[in-house]
């Protein structure tokens, strides 16, 4: 028969099975399946927990097997993932998760304009994947959220900035209850907008003062949406009411500087700021790409944003971001698919050449110092969607390396 052991969360190891943990209401998703992700590891520690019960040696061989076999392909994409160095454990769960959250939050929202309530259980539960799955590495928010694009679709962009937001809050020290806080205020930052006339959301022209007033007050109307739910604090609501205040004073709705300005809300302003920058918004009347939307953050670093977590947002993002479609000096086509933060300027790609787009390769332009990148094209007039050429390229990988161990 299985029996349980008492490990410390020091001691897992990849393969594992966890069955419980020490600490009540800890989000984790990974229970009852071998642990294919260390990153796991630093979220349960951030979440308090000190020790967890595993399957230990003595669980039955038939057992073992069966969960070997049940887990081969997973076991089997963390390698190839590792051995390619590519830097991503994106793949059919990431999309999979991205899917769930959108689909989830379409219909609450919906739901919402027509007066019913929000299924705040279901959203939180998913965020709470979202801060798993991006606490091994911060750059894999681009990734994940490669899968459903840039657009101006209102669940598409809180979706985008609540997985910008929680790696970026992990990356300047956010944890626990706060980074969760965090990941949920950037999912439902605009849900105050449900209250401002849609003329003046969709509206292409500049608006007018008054308009803009109007539109200004979301931030305050997301706590009066939001505080009818128990499961969404007050400091959910707070990060919210102060994510468009800016460190010099300059923001809404109350104007205030950095030294009154919670730090989630900085991160979640940046993180905010660039989904829009890349979208239309009546902020934004342009869309532009993604080397112009870090250009634009940098040049409000110290002024409207907190000059340090605009660093560490550009280290993540690098000059050329995760997902960025590229012409290379051989005429090419390149996907930007991890940062080089050594030189910024030639990171891996995948690569597609213009005759044979269908021959990708993964490219590391350190290596090659003959192919340079001319330019970043917009992705949305090549028609390609990244996320499922990065997917389709390593499952292409994993579905080899299956076949080779079997």
């Amino acid at each position: 028969m299985a029996a349980l052991k008492r490990i410390g969360v020091w001691d897992i190891q990849l393969g594992m099975v966890i069955v419980k943990c020490d600490k009540a209401g800890v989000p984790f998703n990974e229970y009852g399946r071998p642990l294919s992700n260390l990153g796991y590891i630093h979220s349960l520690h951030d979440y308090g927990v000190e020790h967890v019960y595993i399957w230990s040696e003595t669980e039955s061989t038939e057992k073992k097997e069966a969960a070997k076999k049940d887990d081969k392909t997973k076991a089997v994409e963390y390698k190839v993932a590792k051995d390619d160095d590519v830097n991503a454990i994106l793949l059919s769960s990431a999309a999979e998760l991205v899917h769930m959250l959108k689909e989830n939050f379409t219909e609450s929202m919906a739901g919402l304009k027509m007066g019913k309530a929000i299924d705040t259980p279901a959203i939180v539960d998913v965020v709470s994947d979202i801060i798993f799955m991006t606490s091994d590495n911060p750059e894999v928010f681009t990734k994940i959220a490669l899968s459903e694009g840039m657009t101006k679709d209102e669940y598409t962009h809180g979706l985008n900035v609540c997985i910008n937001a929680a790696s970026l809050g992990q990356a300047v020290g956010i944890k626990g209850k706060e980074l969760h806080d965090l990941g949920l205020a950037g999912l439902l930052h605009d849900i105050g907008k449900v209250r401002v006339p849609e003329q003046i959301l969709n509206k292409k022209a500049n608006l007018s003062e008054y308009e803009m007033a109007a539109l200004k007050r979301h931030p305050e109307y997301a706590g009066q949406v939001l505080q009818r739910y128990d499961n969404i604090g007050e400091d959910v609501i707070n990060i919210i009411y102060q994510h468009h205040e800016c460190c010099d004073g300059s923001g809404y709705p109350s104007g205030i500087n950095a030294q009154y300005i919670l730090k989630p809300s900085k991160v979640l302003a940046i993180a905010e700021a660039y989904n829009t920058i890349l979208t239309y918004s009546p902020e934004f009347p342009r869309a532009f790409n993604n080397t112009d939307a870090i250009k634009k953050i940098y040049a409000e670093a110290g002024k409207k944003y907190q000059a340090d977590i605009v660093k560490t947002f550009v280290s993540i993002m690098g000059v050329y971001p995760v997902g960025t479609a590229v012409t290379l000096s051989n005429g090419a086509i390149g996907i930007v698919c991890e940062v080089n933060k050594q030189d910024q300027a030639r990171p891996k790609i995948l690569m597609m050449p213009k005759d044979s787009p269908e021959k990708i390769e993964l490219v590391n332009l350190k290596k090659h110092p003959a192919i340079k990148i001319v330019k970043e094209i917009n992705n949305t007039e090549l028609n390609i969607n990244p996320f499922e050429i990065f997917n389709n390229f390593l499952q292409d990988r994993i579905t080899h390396q299956v076949q080779k161990t079997e």
